[in-house]
């Protein structure tokens, strides 16, 4: 597992060739990026890797039609650690896209 403090750390990860398989970042993180940013960013540098998103926002900021589109998938917090390993699972069983 790797970790970044903030997006364009997670994005100069990928950026370095390290193998990842998923990024898992908050929608609201520090670092001047938000979640959906780093996400269009690492897909731009890695097409179709998985991106798994996490907030304790409102529904109304989480569940919108963009992250449909997007193929983003948002993990509401507070969350039990079985929904997450449930999430990712399904996540990492399904092919690039």
């Amino acid at each position: 597992m790797l970790e970044a403090s903030d997006g364009p750390k997670a994005l100069d990860i990928l950026a370095q060739g390290q193998d990842v398989d998923l990024v898992f970042t908050d929608l609201v993180m520090p670092g001047g990026m938000s979640g959906r940013e780093v996400a269009a960013r690492a897909r731009e540098l890695r097409s179709g890797i998985k991106v798994l998103l996490t907030s304790g926002y409102a529904e109304e900021i989480v569940h919108g039609d963009d992250l449909e589109r997007e193929q983003l998938k948002v993990l509401r917090k507070p969350y039990q650690q079985s929904e997450l390993v449930a999430i990712l699972r399904e996540l990492l069983a399904t092919a690039a896209t």
